[in-house]
């Protein structure tokens, strides 16, 4: 990527960070607020408010890793550097996992122990990668850009949303008609079964890169 271009991508991406970090904190926020009634419509039971308020944390560390991740260093075009800490992030995890298993630790306190994880890999992404380039985003953000981009991206919202919605509404059917135990089965079987789209994922971390390269060159015909 010319290094004009690079910098507007970073000054962009840091301001998506801005965004997903105060959309963060008013979740954190409002979850904690509404933690009992949150607990009866996912759990179907108020006993689990202290793992609304710990979900809601490894939401928003599993959203601010994502967007370290694939955002910076996909857009530097460093697919083995994301691919590296994916498998850190996987290895971290089954083995806090497993301590906490161990120590026999409840939902919420796994849930803690993942957003530890994500901490832990998210402060060596920024401090190496991001802290450099944090500046540009405020320029960003006052120069307007941001209403145009609002607009533009308010389609991409809403369709997120809808898909969303549809791939886990029915869990809040399943949980209030026939229980936790049963959601906890069905979930186990629709991890099972998503495992066919690891093929696609293999083609958005090699293909997608080249793509994006081969348009900012101006070579079309390549990317298509």
């Amino acid at each position: 990527v010319p290094g004009t271009k690079r910098g507007d991508i970073r000054r962009i991406l840091n301001g998506v960070l801005l965004v997903v970090v105060a959309n963060g904190l008013i979740l954190v926020a409002l979850s904690s607020t509404f933690s009992k009634p949150l607990s009866d419509l996912v759990f179907g039971d108020q006993s689990q408010m202290r793992a609304i308020s710990a979900g809601s944390v490894f939401i928003v560390t599993e959203s601010l890793f994502e967007i370290l991740v694939l955002g910076f260093l996909r857009a530097d075009n460093r697919v083995a550097l994301c691919s590296f800490y994916y498998a850190a992030k996987s290895v971290l995890r089954l083995l806090l996992l497993w301590e906490g298993l161990s120590s026999g630790l409840d939902l919420a306190g796994l849930l803690w122990l993942l957003s530890l994880s994500n901490l832990l890999l998210m402060a060596a992404v920024y401090f190496v990668h991001v802290l450099p380039t944090l500046r540009g985003s405020v320029e960003t953000a006052l120069s307007g850009f941001w209403r145009k981009a609002l607009v533009h991206s308010g389609a991409i919202v809403i369709s997120s949303n809808l898909a969303w919605a549809n791939a886990s509404l029915s869990r809040f059917f399943i949980v209030h008609m026939l229980g936790l135990s049963s959601l906890g089965l069905y979930a186990a079987n629709y991890s099972l079964a998503s495992m066919v789209s690891l093929s696609s994922l293999v083609i958005n971390f090699t293909a997608i890169p080249h793509m994006n390269a081969a348009w900012n060159s101006g070579n079309a015909n390549r990317a298509v």
